[in-house]
């Protein structure tokens, strides 16, 4: 159990004593990751924890991610540093908001900073300590800058899905490289973006700030439906993949100042999505496409 305090505690199931208690420096605003025997955790403060063991031996390691500061001042590799939460010091330190993903081979997890950069707020940690990536454009698929993120990538095969909270676009990366293979835009402007997408067989599913869930093939980005459920009045409204989504713009119904966004990520079970709104109205849907 993480909390809000910035400590992490390790309860034994049968009798609930505490095993572990940990200071981990920053408070704690998401789950936590664990798989083979490790702990993953992310605080606001921008460390990324890994533990390991929790019997009388119990080993902990820091990473922190640094991007370039407000001058532009680029950071070499070494400013990201498994051993070393400072890094070579320069530039700023990113915060965590999202719950990491732990994959076979890496860690890859979202970050969020101040300001707008060219390359999307996503990187990939090695199991052995070592960076794998941080995320790129480099054939500018996405036509605006990224900010920051506060939702947990999505595994698909040998691809990653994320959304940019400062956009409407939702966008694969490559996994093993962390550069961006194809962009759909979703309507409006979304901003506030904390859906994080979620993968059943080859689809993605993903809410968004503006009150639509949107459904998309995860091999090439082609929106196949979305549905409105911002309000409560308009809740069930159906737009087909080749159908054009309203802009809020042009359209009051949709603007934000009425709309309920959702922050929540869906659920998937079979045919079925379970997915809550901030108005507080929880919707059962069966996906029949």
């Amino acid at each position: 159990i993480a909390t809000a305090a910035g400590e992490l505690n390790v309860l034994d199931l049968k009798d609930g004593s505490t095993r572990v208690n940990s200071t981990l420096g920053g408070a704690v605003s998401a789950g936590l990751a664990a798989g083979r025997g490790e702990l993953w955790v992310a605080t606001e403060a921008g460390t990324l924890h890994r533990y390991t063991g929790f019997g009388e031996v119990q080993m902990r390691r820091d990473s922190s991610v640094y991007y370039p500061d407000e001058l532009g001042n680029r950071l070499s590799g070494k400013a990201i540093e498994w051993y070393d939460r400072l890094g070579d010091g320069r530039g700023l330190r990113a915060s965590f908001h999202a719950v990491p993903l732990v994959l076979d081979d890496r860690v890859v997890l979202s970050f969020s900073r101040e300001s707008q950069y060219d390359y999307p707020p996503v990187i990939a940690f090695g199991k052995d300590g070592g960076l794998g990536w941080v995320g790129t454009d480099p054939h500018r698929i996405v036509d605006s800058l990224f900010g920051d993120s506060y939702l947990t990538p999505a595994a698909w095969y040998d691809r990653l899905i994320m959304a940019d909270p400062g956009s409407n676009s939702i966008y694969s990366i490559s996994r093993e490289t962390g550069e961006i293979l194809w962009s759909t835009g979703l309507g409006s402007p979304n901003f506030q973006m904390r859906s994080s997408p979620v993968v059943a067989d080859d689809f993605v599913y993903i809410g968004t700030y503006g009150g639509f869930l949107h459904k998309f093939s995860a091999q090439d980005g082609e929106r196949i439906w979305s549905l409105y459920l911002g309000k409560r009045e308009l809740a069930g409204k159906f737009f087909a993949g080749d159908q054009p989504l309203p802009d809020f713009r042009f359209d009051p119904d949709y603007s934000p100042e009425k709309s309920s966004p959702i922050l929540a990520t869906p659920a998937i079970s079979g045919d079925t999505i379970v997915v809550g709104t901030e108005e507080g109205f929880l919707y059962i849907i069966k996906d029949t496409q």
